[in-house]
Order: structure tokens, then sequence, then C-alpha cells
């Protein structure tokens, strides 16, 4: 149960660049792993999730009410996530894509909510993004970027195919 935290390019990219056309077994294997509800995620990125269409789409709406935390609900320390976060806001505010005009190569609140969220309950963050290069500004902050800052594990699609001894 909850083995990671979704962020939406997770499985949205894979899905792009290894579809389930071709490879139907694969993707009927991530299709079971969310089912068993391996990944969970924010409302942030559950709102995210609803738009990717297909089969992915469909399966991810389906296990939503399973695999998506509310603030308030008793199931997790949703507290200490909204303190997480509060401290972020202050700590990450000029690598906030929505407090610098929608900037390019920064975080958005959802990719925070992610990273909070694994925080909190001490799971890796699933994404598919790349850290920001060395020679960047210091402005600039991915998931994996924000995930080191953190002590938070990133993993990717191919990693938790390797973790869960998934060959096909």
């Amino acid at each position: 149960m909850f083995e990671y935290c979704l962020d939406t390019s997770g499985l949205s990219n894979p899905y792009i660049e290894v579809p389930p056309t071709i490879y139907k077994t694969l993707w009927q294997i991530v299709y079971d792993l969310i089912d068993v509800r391996t990944f969970c995620w924010t409302k942030e990125i559950d709102s995210q999730l609803s738009l990717i269409r297909g089969d992915l789409g469909a399966k991810l709406r389906e296990q939503s009410s399973h695999c998506c935390y509310e603030i308030g609900t008793d199931n997790w320390p949703w507290r200490e996530y909204i303190d997480t976060i509060d401290e972020w806001h202050y700590v990450y505010q000029e690598n906030i894509s929505e407090y610098n005009g929608n900037r390019k190569n920064t975080i958005d609140l959802a990719d925070l909510s992610i990273v909070a969220l694994a925080k909190v309950l001490e799971k890796p963050v699933l994404s598919m993004e790349k850290p920001s290069p060395i020679f960047s500004s210091s402005r600039r902050l991915r998931i994996p970027d924000l995930c080191v800052s953190e002590d938070v594990e990133h993993v990717d699609f191919n990693t938790v195919l390797l973790q869960r001894r998934i060959v096909i």
C-alpha cells in the first residue's frame, strides 16, 4: 500500500513514450499497481491526473478516492503536511512559478505539494523530471532539486520498474 508519491509526469510521460498500444503487458502491470494502491498523490496532483486521457487516465480517476490525500481526513498527518507547505512557501518563494510570473524551470505549487506529501509520509517521489543543470540560476528548482534539498528520495519510472523487479 502506497509506496510512492506520484507526480503527474511519473506515469503520464512514460505513457506517451512507451505507449500501451505497443507495450500492453507493461501497462497492465502498471494498472494493477494503481489498483493495489502503490501510488498516492495530493489534491493538486489529482486535478492534473484527471486530465490524462486513455486507459491510464481512467484508471487513475477510478482510484482517486482511495489514493488522493485530502486535508482534514484522519488517515495521515495532514497538519504536519500543512506546516511543511507553509514553511516551504516562505523558503522557496523565489522558486515557485506562481509567485514569479509562471517562470519556466521552477516548481509549481502542485510540485511542492507532492514533495511535501513524500516528506511527511517518508516515501519517494515518482516523477520524470530531471534536475536543473548545475550551471543554472539559483532561482531554478525542479522536483528532483527540491527532493535533494529536503532529503526526499526521487525516482523515475524505470527505477520503479527495477525496484519492483518488473521485466518485460
